[in-house]
């Protein structure tokens, strides 16, 4: 399939940009042992077609003969691996059905009070759902090194400010790099004219403390004759999207009294996309029972909390109003014609890696007991003898 014969997919070497997406035809992922991570290994090189920009993603996919069924297919030998567990080795080599390298994710978990929250954006064009922070790399180190976007889409898509000390966070890392990108004073600019009731601009910039959990899964990225090899992440392939990204959880204490703003900006406004809260505990029972509608404890818009209940009204009424500012005709009628209940639905990303987590816990406290139980089995010979 000819994807380049577009002025939207170019050769790599033509299409640097802030939006970077390489279409893969071949790439190989594996799993050697259940109960240990995948690893996968990616190849390309500046002759290699890439999109650089949303409508070239879109371009592509509509090119895709066949794509439902085609994607279905991938998607059950995909997940039999990344979400089963299984064991095998899975060699991916379709140009019919590239895939797009390579996006970034951060799955954050609030910590407020004796709880933990999923910390999600709600996504209002397909894949219409919740979403983590996520987007595509921009340039070609973050190509070689997706990783290296996963700070920046965090930093930039989480706001948390205390309105009370008139304060906003930056998120500040292990490894104490300070994220305020220069993005970030275009929001607050735009945030201002739209939500005069909460000055971002006037709040005094402070340090907020972040933890990145340790992930299973290992990645080599060979880009020309440059070589990266990645580890401590999660693969999250998504067939239905034709996209592969690598994404982390990040773990932040808040207290109460913070409230979540979306940073997104779109033609220069900012989107305030509903930011909700999910109790980690109660999504992942409802994940795994099949549920396929998620209603957040409370979620965020406008620097204002509200309570979960009210999200299905506030997406028909307030966000419906604000879609027809920014999105077009095509989208909005995409809107419309999804039922109520699937809007709530996880995007198949944010489904992916949630999934992932659940798994890598149950993993890790297998591996707790089966240490334990060695132990004890040691210490009772010791004192047998």
């Amino acid at each position: 399939m000819h994807f380049a014969r577009t002025d939207l997919v170019l050769p790599l070497g033509d299409a640097e940009n802030a939006f970077l997406e390489v279409l893969l035809s071949r790439f190989t992922l594996q799993r050697k042992r259940r109960g240990e991570g995948v690893e996968l290994r990616v190849s390309f090189d500046e002759t290699t077609p890439a999109a650089w920009n949303r409508r070239g993603r879109e371009t592509v996919r509509t090119r895709m003969p066949h794509f439902d069924t085609r994607a279905a297919f991938y998607r059950t030998r995909l997940d039999r691996i990344l979400l089963d567990g299984g064991t095998g080795r899975f060699s991916h080599d379709d140009p019919d059905f590239p895939f797009r390298w390579a996006s970034a994710g951060a799955l954050p978990v609030l910590n407020i009070g004796q709880r933990d929250y999923y910390c999600l954006f709600f996504r209002d064009v397909f894949p219409i759902g919740w979403n983590i922070a996520n987007g595509a790399t921009g340039g070609s180190d973050e190509l070689l090194n997706p990783l290296l976007a996963l700070d920046r889409e965090l930093g930039e898509e989480l706001i948390i400010v205390d309105p009370q000390q008139q304060r906003r966070y930056t998120l500040r890392p292990d490894r104490d790099t300070l994220l305020d990108h220069p993005e970030l004073a275009t929001f607050r600019q735009r945030w201002r004219e739209q939500y005069p009731n909460l000055d971002l601009t006037r709040f005094r910039a402070a340090s907020l403390p972040l933890r990145w959990e340790a992930a299973p899964d290992r990645v080599t990225v060979r880009m020309g004759t440059r070589i990266a090899r990645l580890e401590d992440c999660y693969v999250n392939i998504n067939a239905a999207d034709f996209g592969i990204e690598l994404d982390r959880i990040a773990r932040i204490t808040v207290n109460e009294r913070l409230v979540l703003c979306d940073g997104e900006l779109n033609a220069q406004r900012a989107l305030n996309r509903p930011v909700g809260l999910f109790d980690v505990s109660r999504l992942q029972q409802a994940l795994l029972a099949g549920r396929t509608s998620f209603v957040p404890d409370r979620f965020y818009s406008g620097g204002t909390v509200r309570p979960g209940d009210a999200i299905a009204g506030f997406l028909n009424r307030t966000l419906r109003r604000d879609m027809k500012r920014w999105r077009s005709a095509p989208d909005i009628s995409r809107f419309d014609s999804t039922p109520d209940d699937q809007k709530l639905n996880l995007c198949p990303v944010t489904a992916g890696i949630i999934r992932r987590h659940i798994a890598s816990a149950r993993s890790i406290r297998a591996r707790a007991a089966d240490r334990q139980e060695v132990f004890t089995q040691l210490s009772r010979s010791r004192r047998r003898t």
